[in-house]
């Protein structure tokens, strides 16, 4: 039987780095999801619809509840789904702020934005190097990793799966559709609402993250060690449908699109809401902590 000592810890740097990025994230979610339409005068450039700057700030918020929730495991195994969906973010993150520099406000007369340009970017050119640094150091402690614990049912497992193909597909075409064609309209008139080249490949990385991180989960295949993420699922679902009817006039409502859009953030929302009563309150789970 295993003991404590044989199972892989979280390390306090990994702690402090989750720490630190949860509180950049959540200024971030302030400036997207509280001042969504004083970006030009409080974020690192100007996002003109709404709902492409509700969409960020709602994803950052989630991610502040993600990283909050891994501080408090202490297995490595627990926190994967996390480091996961962090990996994936923050350096295509970095990728997009390359690509799109010009749009940035690190040359324009007023402070705030100024600095919230050079802010970001010495963000997501410093936290891909940390991030290697966490995973380096964190599979270079000794330990394994503790039982499983109850495994996913399996019509679970399916819905996940759906979910990451979507994730990882709609991310793609998101990230790349400016890429690939000048003519950015075009190439995304699916979408149900108005985006630039910029906003398209920020909100396709969030998708990006989402599908990662579910493929994780399912390889998990865990309540126990798939948990930290059931709460940031029931938020991102709730924080889209919020910024949908809060910027309603925005939303295409005449678009297929929207619709499919509308149907997926409600099961998000309500997948969420059963993964983290299965995950944080049956008492299957609960009793079979062996992390702590």
């Amino acid at each position: 039987m295993e003991t404590k000592t044989e199972i892989r810890p979280v390390i306090p740097f990994t702690r402090i780095v989750f720490v630190v990025a949860a509180l950049l994230a959540a200024i971030a979610g302030i400036q997207l999801y509280i001042l969504t339409d004083h970006t030009g005068q409080f974020f690192a450039w100007t996002i003109l619809n709404p709902l492409s700057a509700a969409f960020l700030g709602a994803g950052y918020w989630t991610g502040v509840a993600l990283l909050l929730f891994s501080t408090a495991e202490r297995a490595w195994a627990n926190i994967r789904v996390a480091i996961v969906a962090v990996c994936t973010f923050a350096p295509l993150i970095l990728v997009a702020t390359l690509l799109n520099l010009g749009i940035f406000h690190f040359q324009v007369p007023d402070l705030n934005p100024r600095v919230a340009a050079w802010a970001w970017m010495i963000v997501y050119v410093s936290v891909p190097f940390l991030l290697a640094i966490v995973v380096l150091l964190q599979l270079r402690t000794p330990g394994g990793d503790p039982p499983r614990g109850t495994p996913l049912p399996t019509l679970l497992r399916f819905l996940i799966g759906a979910n990451a193909i979507i994730g990882l597909l709609v991310g793609l075409i998101l990230f790349l559709a400016p890429l690939m064609s000048s003519n950015l309209g075009a190439l995304l008139t699916f979408w149900p609402w108005k985006l630039t080249a910029l906003t398209a490949q920020t909100i396709g990385v969030g998708f990006l993250s989402l599908g990662t991180a579910s493929l994780q989960f399912l390889r998990e295949n865990s309540w126990r060690r798939g948990r930290v993420g059931t709460v940031p699922y029931v938020l991102i679902g709730l924080f889209q449908l919020i910024a949908i009817a809060r910027y309603s006039q925005y939303f295409h409502w005449e678009s297929p699109s929207a619709w499919l859009y509308l149907l997926y953030m409600l099961a998000i929302f309500g997948g969420g809401i059963y993964s983290t009563y299965a995950a944080w309150f049956q008492r299957s789970q609960t009793s079979l902590d062996v992390s702590h």
